[in-house]
């Protein structure tokens, strides 16, 4: 899903009983563990939980939930525009 926040919004403290993913496409979305910058990827485990605040700007994500398997618990957040690319390892992948 793409989910647009106003500026200046907030959004009720949930826990994500089937994990999330996103990646910050404009603006900056915040929660109280850090401020995610556009090109930022998140990725949140099950039972993870936060409360999402926006600043003055507004905030776009693309958000996929629900996709989790109850044994990854793999946490991560990814600066997509500064980190360096590192591409896979599949069969018949031309660089």
């Amino acid at each position: 899903s793409i989910v647009r926040y106003a500026p200046h919004s907030a959004f009720s403290s949930h826990t994500h009983n089937g994990g999330e993913e996103f990646l910050v496409l404009e603006g900056v979305f915040s929660d109280e563990h850090q401020d995610y910058p556009a090109g930022t990827y998140v990725r949140n485990p099950i039972d993870t939980s936060h409360t999402p605040r926006i600043g003055k700007e507004g905030a776009t994500i693309l958000v996929k939930l629900h996709q989790f398997d109850q044994d990854d618990t793999e946490q991560k957040v990814i600066d997509t525009l500064n980190t360096p690319w590192r591409p896979g390892l599949v069969e018949g992948q031309a660089f």
